[in-house]
């Protein structure tokens, strides 16, 4: 749920916990001090030296030695040291971090304890909140999508809404985390949310609740169910079962499953996931090691009995995703719609040291199960789909006195056209020219939304171009989703 301030994408991979902070480069607080463990795989046997190294020692302990010396210098000698209260936690994580982030492998990082907490809670399907999946807007949160029988269904949010404070604290000044802190909270408690709508403000109060985001489905006509599956999270495969059942007591024998998104998650939740579609003892992957040898992983126990399956995937689908997609198309012929996935084709695991801290770093290479490696690739789909040019555009992000007019050119007046012909306000062009039918029709834009009909392009005008994109799509799904509406043509032969 976090995105980099300024750049705001409508879809996007989930990205793990990790990769977020490397990306964001934010400054680290709070360290706690390496633990012993740590410090004694860093430095061994060495506290007793400061500048110079015996002859006989080897080459580890010479360059253990080294790296002391420059510790202690830097953390004691080092001029603007004096700036920093917290120097010698700095100089350890960035030693370590600098040592890992340098191998140019961006699913190996080390990370603190705060880190690690945020990385096991992403693989957690379920949260204490509100239940909506939002995006950062102007430093606002705008609701991207309510989750069925959440909280906030219940209290009237929609898919568009821009909350701009949560119990009267502005949001604006906030990042992410503490976006997430004061949104969440304790089970049955009651948070205050200030909602921007329609240029009308209103405050919703709102009871918190444990919320399940792995998975979310409905019957759709002719006894074809629609599964969107989010991750492969701790519980996500008892949740998908759950799922399972009610579309088998319905009768339905058709199934899509939606894997559009999806970032991934644990090796284990996907071959229980896999066992429900597969027949027991198939192979799902081939995991590589270091050493060379093949570990096969395979499905455990049957699977129910739908007469047909078709995956939605896209660019963000990654890792498990792509593991699950291949595996379904090669070992029963499942069929795929979307675009070409994000191609993870390595394996992690984690190292958890004594303070908290943990190495989570790439430990196999993982092959289909005809041993082909969609690493860097991806998993290309049996039908190239793609959603309208407006859903994978950049989020505008107007500083207040930025406008652009009648007969300029700019990019972001390209976006606003594409918007504009998404939203179903005739448009000819869409290459960033300012133009009559531009003008005339941002008006009428203006004037649907009250905002002032000036035929400008300006902050106001921006932010509720994006709110209007948001709520378009989510209320309107089977007229724009072109992904899953070929889907459902495949499963209709």
């Amino acid at each position: 749920m976090q995105e980099e301030k300024k750049v705001h994408l409508r879809l996007v991979r989930h990205k793990w916990a990790d990769e977020i902070e490397i990306e964001k480069k934010k400054k680290r607080k709070n360290i706690a001090i390496i633990s012993a463990i740590t410090v004694s795989f860093v430095m061994g046997m060495l506290l007793s030296y400061v500048f110079f190294v015996p002859s006989n020692t080897n080459n580890q302990s010479k360059d253990s030695a080294i790296f002391e010396s420059v510790y202690r210098i830097m953390g004691n000698k080092w001029y603007f040291s004096k700036d920093n209260e917290n120097i010698k936690d700095d100089l350890m994580y960035d030693a370590i971090t600098g040592m890992v982030n340098g191998q140019g492998d961006p699913h190996t990082v080390y990370m603190n304890a705060e880190q690690v907490k945020q990385f096991s809670s992403s693989l957690n399907n379920s949260i204490i909140g509100i239940g909506v999946r939002y995006i950062r807007n102007d430093g606002y949160v705008l609701v991207r999508e309510v989750l069925n029988g959440s909280p906030a269904e219940a209290s009237g949010i929609q898919s568009g809404d821009l909350i701009t404070k949560v119990d009267g604290v502005d949001l604006a000044p906030l990042n992410d985390e503490e976006v997430q802190n004061r949104v969440r909270g304790e089970v049955n408690s009651e948070v205050t949310v200030t909602i921007l709508r329609d240029g009308e403000t209103k405050d919703v109060k709102i009871i918190r609740k444990e919320i399940y985001t792995s998975v979310t489905s409905k019957i759709l006509d002719n006894n074809i169910g629609y599964i969107q599956i989010n991750s492969f999270s701790t519980q996500t495969a008892e949740e998908l079962k759950v799922h399972l059942d009610v579309m088998v007591a319905n009768n339905v024998n058709k199934l899509v499953l939606d894997l559009r998104d999806n970032g991934g998650g644990y090796l284990h939740t996907l071959l229980k996931m896999a066992s429900y579609f597969l027949p027991e003892d198939v192979v799902v992957l081939q995991q590589e090691y270091v050493d060379g040898t093949i570990q096969l992983s395979k499905t455990s126990t049957g699977m129910y009995d739908f007469d047909d399956l078709v995956l939605l995937v896209n660019e963000n689908s990654a890792s498990c995703s792509e593991v699950f997609a291949a595996a379904l198309r090669e070992q029963r012929g499942v069929k795929i719609v979307g675009t070409t996935t994000y191609g993870k084709g390595t394996v992690q695991v984690s190292q958890a040291f004594g303070d908290g801290s943990a190495l989570k770093y790439t430990v196999a290479a993982w092959l289909t199960p005809n041993g082909e490696s969609i690493n860097g690739v991806g998993v290309t789909p049996d039908y190239e789909v793609r959603l309208d040019d407006a859903l994978y555009l950049p989020y505008f992000a107007f500083e207040e006195d930025e406008v652009y007019h009648y007969d300029t050119v700019n990019e972001q007046v390209a976006a606003m056209q594409k918007i504009l012909r998404f939203l179903d306000y005739p448009m000819k062009r869409v290459d960033g020219y300012f133009d009559q039918q531009t003008y005339h029709q941002l008006k009428e834009f203006q004037k649907d939304h009250g905002i002032e009909a000036t035929g400008d392009l300006d902050y106001k005008t921006s932010n509720t171009l994006n709110q209007a994109v948001i709520l378009n799509w989510s209320s309107n799904r089977m007229k724009y989703d072109v992904q899953l509406k070929k889907a459902l043509e495949v499963l209709h032969g």
